[in-house]
């Protein structure tokens, strides 16, 4: 069949036909060639065409296919006649066909011609505007996003400082009240005290009352003995109701050697006292909660004060970078108090820096730390200062990152989490802000749990 289409075009065809190998050498050529070329030149394409646009030992074809006839304008090397020529190839065959053109055939085939290539610059130029537009569009985003998280964070710090003020105000006359109280409670108790004991007796009941163990609190059976003891101790010495006097006693942490403090034990309103004593004792545990109470609930202020700050002046400032991370962990306490074991290998580490960006990446990266392992098993994180750089690391026991999606965790918005859960820029955004630093963040993980690192230089000027 190739054999007989070939004879056809040899003969059939009114265009010069050329079979050419792929180095453009004549294999075949119809018979209407020699009519153009009464004479033989060479053996190859180029011994018969030249093209204006290329030195005349060369030629260049443009091949068609099914969707486009691309027109290559060549001229005669026997008399410069122009010839409309296109080509397409088979395989390792090339099918060349030629046609004569003259003045307005000839126009309108140059025309072609020209707009071809340039239809052809055109679509490159598209593609390479498309590709630009692409990354710039991603870019986009990209500063949309880190834009909407700053402004939220902006406006969260605006409400929290405003709550901070309002908070503060009641917990520091909490606070001012419950250290009136106690201040006033404990001259009450020594003056009722006074009242009811003689100076020997009354020094032996402070005595007793500084015996207490609160601390060593015993079991209900331990209990249980020690309050029969010292019922058979009262007892022996001729005390009614031993059974109150010991109760009172274990409730006070008293939980051995009463022998001493028999001659008191003997007094009329002793009994009473102890009750009192008791009850203080009660209020004094109070007050004390309170005010611890009051410290947490005033670090928490802080520590969400702290981690919203902003620096609007944008000019790196020196801070301990401890402290920041005191802030992230105090936000993340209630998460990491319930199932997850953290180890610091911290201490306080002075830098120029930017301390807002700094606590966003401190808190990216705990978070993520805290979901790798959802919320349970081990964690540690190391801070410290190097000979010319400061180390930061945050460690977790989670199943680790698969080798296959390793490479893509930096990249904007690639997200491992179900939809909603993150836009995917939070890694993207912790490494442009190491970035600005001049710092370097890397990562190590297996099965056994990942660990993301970050060193921070010290030894150079930073800008």
């Amino acid at each position: 069949m190739q054999e007989l289409l070939s004879n056809y075009l040899m003969s059939a065809s009114k265009d010069i036909y050329l079979m050419l190998d792929a180095t453009l050498n004549i294999v075949q050529q119809s018979s209407n060639f020699e009519t153009f070329f009464p004479q033989s030149y060479g053996n190859s394409l180029k011994d018969y065409f030249y093209q204006t646009t290329f030195d005349e030992s060369d030629v260049n074809l443009s091949y068609c296919d099914d969707q486009n006839n691309m027109v290559t304008i060549l001229y005669s090397k026997h008399d410069d006649t122009p010839f409309s020529c296109y080509a397409y190839k088979n395989k390792n065959q090339i099918h060349f066909f030629a046609q004569p053109q003259y003045s307005d055939d000839m126009q309108l085939i140059d025309s072609i011609s020209t707009l071809t290539m340039q239809m052809a610059e055109i679509t490159r130029q598209l593609n390479a505007k498309n590709s630009e537009l692409d990354q710039a569009y991603k870019h986009l985003q990209n500063t949309q996003e880190q834009l909407i998280e700053s402004e939220k964070l902006a406006s969260l710090g605006q409400l929290i400082a405003g709550i901070a003020h309002e908070i503060n105000t009641p917990l520091g006359v909490i606070n001012g009240a419950n250290q009136s109280s106690l201040e006033h409670f404990k001259p009450m108790y020594t003056h009722l005290i006074d009242l009811q004991l003689s100076d020997d007796h009354r020094q032996t009941l402070l005595d007793l009352l500084n015996q207490s163990d609160f601390d060593n609190k015993p079991s209900i059976k331990e209990s249980r003995n020690i309050r029969k003891a010292f019922m058979a101790v009262l007892e022996n010495e001729g005390i009614e109701d031993g059974r109150s006097y010991a109760d009172k006693l274990i409730k006070l942490g008293i939980y051995e050697k009463i022998e001493d403090y028999i001659p008191l034990l003997k007094q009329p309103h002793t009994l009473e006292l102890l009750e009192s004593a008791l009850l203080i004792n009660q209020q004094e545990r109070n007050f004390s909660n309170i005010a611890l109470a009051i410290q947490k609930a005033t670090k928490i202020i802080f520590s969400l004060k702290n981690f919203v700050r902003r620096n609007n002046s944008m000019e790196k400032v020196e801070v301990d970078l401890l402290e920041g991370l005191e802030s992230v962990l105090t936000i993340y306490h209630n998460q990491i108090k319930q199932a997850i074991h953290l180890e610091l290998d911290v201490e306080p580490v002075r830098l120029l820096c930017y301390p807002d960006a700094l606590i966003q990446v401190w808190t990216n990266l705990i978070h993520n730390a805290l979901q790798a392992m959802d919320y349970e098993g081990n964690m540690k994180i190391i801070l410290h200062a190097q000979t010319d750089h400061i180390l930061f690391s945050v460690s977790d026991s989670g199943s680790g990152i698969p080798k296959e999606i390793q490479s893509k965790i930096f990249n904007p918005f690639f997200t491992t989490k179900p939809q909603g859960e993150g836009t995917g820029l939070g890694l993207d955004i912790v490494k442009k802000i190491i970035e600005e630093h001049e710092g370097e963040i890397g990562f190590d993980s297996s099965d056994a749990g990942t660990t993301f690192w970050i060193k921070l230089p010290t030894n150079k000027e930073q800008t």
